[in-house]
């Protein structure tokens, strides 16, 4: 069977009825993606397979830890002692990891602790830990920390993240043997299942190259509740949907009402966050009490921001000149928990790429492109320009690397590890020309030299952030505003 979309569901739970009736529903449910999302369907799906009163007596569920697949098995295939439909869940389960997660299960560990859901958090640092075999003992040996993929996450290594290990030793948490695992759950799903005995299993993240999914694709039925995390307007679009569709099934079932700029004022506040979405809402319920309505004064006197700014609009707020955006996201990531440094290495980053632009501008292209270049025109003139600009300095970079390379061997009898050049590219994927051609606005906009002043602004907040006793706060703000006046001169 296909995987189909959370959009699809309701259609897809409507045909469920008539093909367990038919005796055709699949034996095998799998459901990944957004955590709100993906125990509103299974709830959809227990509701038609198990009825609420009889789900202490035919509704099975095991907590998704590698120890319980064996348990779980072993119960779907045993018949129930009331006949008609039994359902076995592995729930928040974790089976389908995989080593190109990491920054996600350090996301997930972090969110989680900060929930206090600490249980939860612990499961999530054990699987990273058994993806990359490293036992306990040991993460505390700094070679292993930094082999974890906390540069490549949204969250800094902390005392956060030992509090968890020190948490996982008392209670004695173990990572599970995942390979005998999905072994086991192959075989069982290849052979079958008594009839009327379904299995569910739920998690928030999937590796779509495993066997076992791609088995379960095919005996079973997928469901993507996966919700894009990008900052593209179609992207945003649908985070908004999913958001919601939430509100319009708790509004409707609390008979209260809400305008759109409450709406969408709650949404600035959270992001992208459909837990935290539905917890405020259920605040808001309770704080309105018999008013039907709630407002957006409602909103702004219960709720606080939560939402996590991406780190590029701050930097886009900067190089924009745009004051007060730039201080409320500066302000914003601190309170998140991103470090002074991170801050100016991401905007000497932005900046860096702009500088790569205005030279190409000064010296490729010269009045070929202006504010008033449309994207189509920049497209069809400018992106060959850039890529042969951008192919041109692969190969020269890679005969360097060559040459560096054999002089190593020469020298030290090894080989040198090859540098990641695509920061110095224009433009790293050219097959998605408008965030080049965005930069390439803002870069036309900018005098080189004030860039070139900027930078020197940024090596100085770093060097002073990593040497001087004053509040590292306070020292970014400082290079914040001069490079704001630079901007504005």
């Amino acid at each position: 069977m296909a995987t189909i979309s959370h959009k699809d569901l309701n259609k897809f739970l409507a045909g469920l009825k008539s093909a367990v009736a038919q005796k055709t529903a699949p034996p095998v449910f799998l459901i990944y993606g957004e955590e709100v999302l993906y125990k509103s369907a299974l709830d959809g799906i227990l509701d038609i397979l198990v009825p609420a009163e009889q789900r202490n007596f035919m509704y099975e569920p095991f907590e998704g830890v590698d120890d319980n697949v064996t348990a779980a098995l072993r119960s779907v295939n045993t018949f129930a002692l009331l006949q008609g439909i039994k359902v076995v869940a592995l729930l928040d389960s974790r089976i389908f990891y995989s080593g190109q997660d990491t920054s996600k299960l350090l996301e997930k560990a972090y969110a989680a602790h900060t929930r206090r859901e600490y249980r939860k958090a612990a499961g999530a640092v054990m699987s990273l830990l058994g993806m990359l075999n490293i036992a306990l003992s040991d993460v505390a040996d700094s070679t292993v920390r930094s082999s974890l993929g906390f540069e490549k996450s949204a969250v800094d290594d902390g005392d956060w993240f030992d509090a968890l290990v020190d948490y996982c030793r008392e209670k004695q948490i173990s990572s599970g043997g995942a390979a005998d695992a999905v072994g086991a759950l192959l075989q069982a799903i290849d052979n079958g299942f008594p009839q009327n005995h379904y299995l569910v299993i739920t998690t928030d993240i999937v590796d779509k190259r495993k066997r076992l999914f791609k088995l379960i694709q095919e005996k079973g039925q997928v469901i993507d509740c996966s919700v894009p995390r990008g900052e593209r307007q179609a992207d945003k679009a649908e985070q908004e949907a999913v958001l919601y569709s939430r509100l319009t099934v708790v509004l409707k079932k609390e008979q209260k009402t809400m305008s759109r700029p409450a709406f969408a004022l709650m949404v600035d506040m959270t992001g992208f966050d459909p837990r935290t979405f539905s917890n405020n809402l259920a605040k808001l319920v309770d704080y309105v009490g018999a008013r039907a309505e709630i407002t957006p004064f409602d909103v702004e006197a219960l709720l606080k921001r939560t939402r996590q700014d991406p780190i590029y609009s701050f930097t886009n707020a900067l190089t924009d000149a745009d004051a007060e955006n730039t201080l409320f996201f500066m302000h914003s990531l601190l309170d998140n928990n991103f470090h002074p440094l991170q801050m100016i290495a991401a905007a000497a980053n932005h900046l860096r790429k702009l500088i790569i632009i205005r030279e190409f501008l000064d010296h490729s292209v010269g009045n070929t492109f202006n504010s008033a270049t449309s994207f189509n025109l920049f497209r069809s003139n400018i992106m060959p320009l850039v890529k042969q600009h951008d192919e041109a300095l692969k190969n020269e970079l890679e005969e360097w690397q060559a040459w560096g390379t054999l002089e190593g061997a020469v020298k030290k009898g090894k080989k040198k590890a090859k540098k990641n050049v695509t920061d110095m590219l224009i433009a790293s994927n050219p097959n998605n020309p408008y965030p080049v051609y965005k930069l390439f606005q803002k870069a036309q906009g900018i005098a080189g030299d004030r860039m070139i002043a900027s930078m020197a602004c940024l090596g100085e907040a770093d060097s002073m952030l990593k040497s001087s006793r004053q509040p590292s706060e306070v020292i970014l703000e400082w290079a914040v505003i001069r490079i704001l006046n630079l901007f504005r001169a």
